[in-house]
């Protein structure tokens, strides 16, 4: 978690911290991301579609970005679990 924590890149989202669930489950404390996940966003009803196509590269040049920055590091860092609800949005 150490590792995780100490990473930093524009396209990642600053994880600050971790913590056990009642039941023992790993939590993870994140910075807040105003403007909630892509899912959200496509998922938007009142955002008109061809304005939210156009930003939607953007967004995943972003993605592409931090993953490569995870997986250029020693060791490599795996996300695991990137779909639309993880890309989150600031």
């Amino acid at each position: 978690m150490r590792t995780v924590a100490a990473l930093r890149h524009p396209a990642l989202t600053t994880v600050m911290g971790s913590s056990l669930d009642d039941d023992g489950l790993p939590l993870i404390v994140m910075e807040y991301m105003p403007h909630g996940s892509m899912y959200d966003f496509l998922h938007n009803q009142t955002v008109p579609s061809n304005s939210a196509w156009g930003m939607v590269l953007p967004i995943l040049s972003d993605v592409v970005s931090g993953m490569s920055f995870l997986h250029s590091c020693t060791p490599p860092v795996i996300h695991g679990d990137l779909k639309s609800t993880n890309v989150l949005l600031d």
